[in-house]
């Protein structure tokens, strides 16, 4: 199959983002936002946006809102989001891409506690998917998605993923998860990787941190990145996983909190 066929049949023409939901949001947010070294973003794509994923929805809305002039699509998690019809045809109109949940980091027993901490049967249904199909059906659709992120890429789109994947749901009532970075998961790597055998050029990323600061979010652009960067003998994606850590407050910064991972 060619590149473009790997390119989702609602994402093969090419237009600018959700600019009007994106208007909204900035009309909403109005004197709530702070967006820092936005000269850091590169002019066109493609580029690879990594981002903290922190339990909060208007986090999202404000990184969305921030990237409304690029074709900017979303990684959004099959099994908690896409299978609800309605949050399906809303994630298509704002050219979200379908990402599988993994949580291949758990323990048999991790697992299974966190299944328990999850309060919301809808939520915990998802988990549960989640952990049932690892690692067979679940990373087939994981090269899938890696394929569908890198021909997008490799068109000149940008692509947004939260390399931490799910929330974890750490509060002992069944909570979100605390404001803090976990472990990234490698497939930010592997799109690199792909992206590079599509063109023959390594891949530009861009971290972007979203946190709050008194009554504002802020968004805070960091310097742009190939993995050909990497320095030799270091995880690729936890040296990319840092520099997103270095815009975070320090209290944030969880497992990239101090000098090494």
């Amino acid at each position: 199959m060619s590149r473009a066929g790997y390119i989702p049949d609602y994402l093969r023409e090419r237009r600018m983002g959700a600019v009007i939901p994106a208007k909204v949001l900035e009309f909403l947010f109005r004197g709530r936002v702070e967006r820092r070294n936005t000269e850091k973003l590169p002019e066109t794509g493609p580029f690879l946006v990594i981002s903290n994923h922190f339990a909060s929805d208007a986090f999202s809305a404000t990184l969305f809102s921030s990237l409304a002039r690029y074709d900017a699509h979303f990684a959004v998690s099959s099994e908690v989001h896409w299978q609800n019809p309605l949050k399906r045809r809303l994630f298509r109109y704002l050219r979200a891409i379908e990402v599988p949940g993994t949580l291949s980091y758990l323990s048999d027993q991790e697992r299974e506690k966190l299944l328990n901490r999850i309060v919301e049967g809808n939520t915990q249904q998802a988990y549960q998917q989640i952990i049932e199909k690892e690692p067979g059906k679940g990373a087939r659709e994981m090269v899938r998605f890696v394929r569908s992120a890198a021909a997008l890429l490799a068109r000149g789109d940008v692509v947004v993923v939260y390399p931490e994947g799910h929330w974890l749901y750490d509060g002992e009532s069944g909570s979100h998860r605390k404001e803090e970075l976990y472990r990234g998961y490698r497939g930010i790597e592997v799109i690199g990787k792909q992206f590079e055998k599509y063109t023959g050029e390594g891949l530009r990323v861009v971290p972007i941190a979203v946190y709050r600061e008194a009554d504002k979010r802020i968004v805070d652009i960091g310097d742009p990145f190939q993995f050909r960067d990497v320095p030799t003998g270091r995880s690729g994606t936890d040296w990319a996983m840092r520099q997103l850590a270095r815009l975070l407050p320090e209290e944030q910064r969880g497992y990239y909190r101090g000098e090494e991972a």
